[in-house]
């Protein structure tokens, strides 16, 4: 396992610093302080679910941390990669429409946002 180069005090400022990094994309990207405070849940919730499975399957607290920073950093890159689409969706939202993004694009960077996180997880693990 790579991730035991860190001491589990390390992986908790890595897990602190990818929860501060999705509260920042979200932020940046929404420019919104209800979302930000709405994305809160999201660490929250992430941590609770990791944690939760991890303590079923018999992993450590280092494979948890690493598991949840994979997948919080995968999400705020997810984030990010649709900050492009907001100028549409709030050109739409101002004409009374409704905007989805295309679906290729949404799949897309679905698919590349959870590759990236299984890729990030069995690199350290």
């Amino acid at each position: 396992m790579q991730a035991e180069s860190l001491t589990t005090a390390q992986w908790w400022l890595v897990t602190l610093a990818t929860s501060a990094l999705l509260l920042a994309a979200v932020h940046f990207t929404f420019r919104n302080g209800k979302a930000t405070l709405l994305s809160l849940i999201a660490p929250a919730a992430g941590a609770v679910a990791v944690l939760g499975a991890s303590g079923l399957r018999g992993h450590g607290e280092v494979e948890a941390l690493v598991m949840f920073s994979a997948s919080m950093l995968a999400v705020a890159l997810l984030v990010l990669a649709l900050k492009p689409e907001l100028p549409r969706m709030k050109a739409a939202a101002r004409a009374g429409e409704t905007y989805e993004a295309p679906k290729w694009k949404t799949g897309l960077y679905g698919v590349l946002t959870v590759a990236f996180a299984v890729t990030v997880a069995f690199v350290l693990l």
